[in-house]
């Protein structure tokens, strides 16, 4: 479902489209607004819906001509306001306001607003203004209804927005044709899949427990007896072949939904429609087909029990001669609610088990859907959705296994379902023993491998029912795919297939081992054909010396033709279980050097104690030079293992004299840290407790970093200010005060405390000049760098409504690459999200994790000014310890990525594992999100990250739907927010209504700013509310209790000051932690983002 709705408000000038508005928000009649009132937005938590609502003004005037069509084209549902006292306003919505919008190509819902129905002389019944109102509807389809209101008295006016919403939320457009006055085609399709997903007994009706669980899952609610009897009732009265056996038919399901949609309740077939995965384009959704699934490297899927019990359940259900196998066309019955059968261009049945006339036996269709959910989990977890999976999550049917490698460490797999890659030249008979071990007859017919093949089958283990799935990839892509480091990594064994009465067969499969590195997978040798002549292989020595010399058992014997398998598959099941027997040149062969050393250090320190003789074997082993210390050699050891630093010939990197492209950093060693820190703080209008929170906590703040961060002397310690606002006319004090760097805190604190919260204009401000004058100062080469930037609203150019610089900041500057050249020159930018105010931008979170990103730093999102000093300090703290391995292995990690090619991702895990390896642990900031994941925003970040520029980035945004913050966050805030209403953050009382802002001054016309209303009271609707004679059970936007005004409203108890001990009661409140603990996969992709920025600087 849409998770936003923009309604707009048009009309002639003097209708009363802005009272209205007013209106809504103040519940009282306001006598003087704005011409345009600001854009209000209506959080999604205040909606019964749970969208965000944007309710946009607008004028008619000759002056407002291109904003009024920018704001049509971006509107979801146009509401035209006329004025019951002016029929010449009434009489321009057929002539010009309806045909303009179909003249601009919009078409969305239309609702006909008639104001001032207090001025009306008389009594006009609900017929008489139908009779007004039909034959503008015949004509023009997209109106959906007309309301009547009175901004003045007021009334009915929280109804015009309702009819709004519900218009754009529950649309009739897809669901009913208007003209023939029948469900269209893809409502048909949709409502006939539903039906055969709830009629569990597949009997063609549905009866009375099938109905009660349809009602459960979509309202949430049992049918009461007599409310069943009643639908039965009604429907067999008027829907022939309705009602059979006391059920519902498909017929009498489709009725009922049309009645509804004629009766105006159409939310009540959308709720169905959404509840089973339908968009309102009537195809189901990617987010239902792909719920979230996350799989780890190195780990694979299986079905749960869950998942095993419904694939058997479908299996059972459909199988409707209970002969124990499914036919083709129960198959096709099976797959009618779906695209079709998933594996038709695999020639199933052929892949797996079935009888003698090709029907899929129960063990055959579980084992197929073993091997699917292996190789494409995705696959299965769209067919879940498509066949009626009833288990919420669905992802509760799949599990996720250990890591391979983990598995191979400790010599024993808990996984159930293996993979086989089946190698061999041409001809030796690897097509055949996959169908024998997919129970297959054998064919004398030799065909040629022309693209993949997969079969599967459950094997015994010991009592144990394993699935083991075989691929062939055919002699000609055999070496594709064992150059692809993804596929081998995902394979549990390979069969070497060789023909033993073919001369030049296994030389083929030497060379390929000579040409691929897989040693460090589990190994099975077959020799095919043992049922011909055993002829002597043209190579340097036979396969049987050729596998004792690996360590592994001489080739198994086999042929297929007679039937002679030697238990083949049972043997390649128990290698899978049990890896390390079968890992070419033994167990060790699987272990980096990395992981032998350890193993080395250990065996010494048993032996003859730790500290005399461990360091003595580590010398032996890897000879270094005397001055350098144990804890660089094992980075350096650390560093060969992953081929760090490329070239043999690059040298052992000594702590932090390493060398950044060539420039040595010299002068600093792990004794003597430097620090240049500088902070950036927005000082417009909502800052002020963040500037006091700053200026009150700052002496502490350094003594904190000076004494934890080990820095030496106070000239090592220099702190930098930036102070911004923003450029003229939104702000004609200053753009940016720039105090320079200090080692002085007294008057670091002196700059700070002059500085107070005024002025701002537009909602961004001059965030990019801030970055650029930061960017300038005076940084010193050898010190640790780090920005801190605190602000609670984004630049200029990002895509904002309302901004007053929508091309970007005037003086040039574009904060994206400013970020860019912030991370080539070692400076992480640390940002202080000030909430919950950010948020209420479109796309400033997104912006902001980007460029901390970018930079490798860290954005802290915080609910009061009284943590900042915490999140200061911590930030610090971390950032000391991430330059700190920066420096070490920097280097080495940016040749891999620069040099090599190869992804951060793949470089930061092998950083991550090597560094946990030696017990790496450090220091990191720990903040418990407020924001939800959403798929747009992740786009947005990857947008940002990506962009060479603003101007590039914003047209391929999308916008956030609903609400950014947890669920846990609201009810927080919600509950601070009740407790602080006496206080002077508290809303105003009802009596005192807050008045409507002004606009600001020098503000670009025609682009009101952007406001959100927050902190609402419980919706509801007079009960005496209708339209068109209808009652209205309930309304969204009864705006009671005098809470909503224009602009967010921030409250809460106040925090403990810095140094005060925290309460560890989980009451709701935000914390910032620092913890020290082993380095975390995040932790390692900054260093190596660091680390390959300031190799492209160098």
């Amino acid at each position: 479902m849409r998770r936003d709705v923009r309604i707009l408000l048009v009309g002639d000038e003097g209708v009363g489209k802005s009272t209205i508005v007013t209106s809504l928000i103040k519940e009282s009649f306001v006598a003087h607004v704005q011409h345009i009132v600001p854009e209000v937005t209506i959080p999604p938590e205040v909606t019964p819906e749970n969208v965000t609502t944007y309710i946009v003004d607008s004028g008619a005037g000759p002056q407002d001509r291109s904003h009024l069509e920018s704001e049509i084209r971006k509107a979801h549902v146009i509401c035209v306001v006329y004025a019951i006292d002016n029929p010449h306003s009434f009489d321009r919505i057929p002539t010009y306001w309806l045909p303009h919008f179909r003249q601009l190509g919009v078409n969305v819902p239309v609702i006909l607003v008639g104001n001032k129905i207090d001025l009306r002389g008389g009594q006009v019944t609900n017929e008489a203004l139908e009779d007004e109102i039909i034959p503008i509807m015949n004509e023009f389809k997209e109106v959906e209804t007309c309301v009547e209101c009175s901004a003045k008295t007021p009334l009915n006016v929280s109804e015009v927005f309702y009819f709004a919403q519900k218009a754009v939320l529950h649309p009739t457009a897809p669901l009913y044709d208007s003209r023939d006055h029948v469900l269209k085609p893809a409502c048909v399709a949709a409502l006939k899949r539903i039906f055969k997903l709830c009629d569990t007994n597949k009997d063609g009706i549905l009866d009375a427990s099938e109905l009660n669980e349809f009602q459960r899952k979509c309202f949430d609610a049992p049918l009461q007896l007599q409310e069943l009897e009643g639908i039965k009732e009604m429907v067999q009265e008027h829907a022939e072949g309705g009602v059979r056996d006391g059920g519902l038919t498909e017929a009498g399901f489709l009725y009922l939904h049309t009645i509804f949609i004629q009766r105006g309740r159409l939310e009540t077939t959308w709720t169905v429609l959404r509840k089973f995965g339908y968009a309102e384009d009537l195809r189901l959704t990617e987010a239902f087909l792909s719920p979230k699934f996350d799989v780890p490297p190195d780990c694979s899927v299986e079905l749960s029990p869950l998942g095993y019990q419904f694939f058997t359940d479908i299996f059972e259900t459909f199988d409707k001669d209970q002969d124990g196998a499914l036919k083709s066309a129960e198959l096709e019955e099976v797959f009618s609610t779906s695209p079709g059968n998933p594996w038709a261009s695999q020639n199933f049945p052929d892949t797996t088990l079935s009888d003698d006339a090709g029907a899929v036996t129960l063990q055959g269709w579980l084992a197929q859907w073993s091997m699917t959910t292996l190789l494409d989990h995705k696959t299965t977890l769209a067919y879940l959705a498509y066949l009626g999976y009833p288990e919420e999550p669905r992802t509760g049917a799949l599990q996720v296994t250990r890591p391979r490698k983990a598995d191979r460490r400790k010599g024993k797999v808990t996984r159930n379902v293996f993979l086989s890659y089946v190698i061999g030249a041409a001809g030796s008979g690897k097509t055949s023993l996959l169908r024998s071990f997919a129970g297959k007859p054998f064919s004398d017919v030799y065909e040629p491998t022309s693209k993949m093949i997969s079969v599967v089958n459950s094997v015994d283990i010991d009592g144990c029912e394993k699935y083991l799935v075989l691929q062939e990839f055919g002699s000609r892509y055999e070496a594709e795919a064992l150059r692809n480091s993804k596929k081998t990594d995902n394979v549990d064994v390979i069969v070497y297939v060789h023909d033993s009465s073919d001369t030049n067969s296994f030389s083929y499969i030497s060379n390929l081992r000579q040409q691929y590195s897989l040693d460090h997978i589990p190994t099975l040798f077959v020799a095919t054909k043992s049922d011909l002549d055993l002829a002597l292989q043209r190579h340097e020595v036979q396969p049987d010396v050729y596998c004792r010399r690996l360590g592994l058992p001489v080739p198994v014997a086999v042929s297929v033709k007679t039937g002679q398998t030697a238990d083949v598959f049972h043997e390649i099941c128990k290698i899978a279980m049990n890896p390390q027997s079968s890992i070419p040149g033994g167990a060790d062969r699987a272990m980096t050097a990395a992981a032998r050393l350890r193993m080395y250090v250990t065996l010494t320190a048993v032996l003859g104690g730790f500290t005399a003789v461990s360091f003595t074997t580590v010398y032996l082993i890897f000879p270094f030079t005397s001055e350098q210390s144990i804890h660089t050699e094992l980075s350096h050891i650390m560093d060969e293992d992953m081929d760090f630093g490329g070239a043999t010939s690059q040298p052992p990197l000594n702590g932090y004299q390493q060398q950044y492209g060539g420039q040595p950093v010299s002068g600093i060693d792990e004794g003597h840290r430097m620090l240049d820190l500088v902070f950036i703080q927005d000082c417009t209008g909502s800052q002020g407790s963040y500037i006091s929170s700053a200026t009150k906590n700052i002496e502490q703040i350094c003594a904190h970093i000076f004494e934890s961060g080990k820095l030496q002397s106070p000239e090592d310690l220099r702190v930098g200010l930036v102070a911004f606002r923003d450029h003229p006319p939104q702000d004609h004090t200053y753009v940016t005060k720039n105090f320079g760097f200090s080692s002085d805190i007294s008057k670091v604190h002196k700059d700070l405390s002059g500085l107070y919260a005024s002025g701002g204009g537009d909602g961004p401000e001059a965030v990019t000049a801030a970055m650029a004058e930061a960017l300038s100062m005076d940084w010193r080469e050898n010190a640790s760098k780090m920005i801190v930037l605190i602000a609670d609203a984004p630049p200029h150019g990002i895509g904002e409504y309302g901004d007053g610089f929508d091309e970007g900041s005037p003086d040039g500057y574009d904060p994206l690459q400013l970020a860019r050249q912030m991370a080539s020159r070692g400076i992480p930018l640390f940002f202080v999200a000030c909430e919950p105010a950010l948020s209420g931008y479109s796309y400033a979170t997104d912006f902001y994790k980007a460029i901390t990103d970018i930079t490798s730093g860290l954005m802290l999102p915080l609910t009061t000014a009284d943590l900042l000093a915490h999140a200061i300090v911590a930030s610090v703290l971390e950032n000391l310890d991430m330059e700190r391995l920066v420096r070490e292995v920097g280097h080495a990690v940016a040749s891999r990525i620069l040099g090599n090619n190869e992804s951060v991702d793949d470089v930061a895990r092998e950083l991550h594992e090597k560094l946990l390896l030696r017990n790496e642990s450090t220091k990191k900031v720990v903040i418990e999100s407020i924001y939800k994941d959403s798929e747009e925003a992740r786009h947005n970040v990857a947008v940002f990250t990506q962009a060479p520029s603003l101007a590039e980035a914003r047209p391929l945004l999308k916008r956030v739907h609903g609400t950014r913050f947890t669920d846990k966050y609201l009810q927080a805030r919600q509950s601070f927010n009740r407790s602080s209403y006496s206080s002077s953050y508290g809303t105003p009382p009802r009596s005192s209504p807050v008045k409507a802002p002004s606009s600001p001054k020098a503000f670009v016309p025609g682009s009101p700013p952007r406001k959100v209303v927050t902190d609402f009271a419980a919706f509801g609707a007079p009960a005496t509310a209708s339209v068109f004679g209808t009652a209205v059970a309930s309304t969204p936007f009864s705006l009671a209790g005098g809470k909503a005004a224009f602009g967010g409203i921030r409250g809460g108890a106040p925090r403990a000051s810095f140094d005060e001990e925290e309460d560890e009661d989980d009451d709701g409140r935000q914390r910032v932690e620092l913890r020290e603990s082993s380095i975390s996969l995040d932790q390692a992709r900054r260093i190596a983002m660091q680390s390959a920025w300031r190799s492209t600087n160098a």
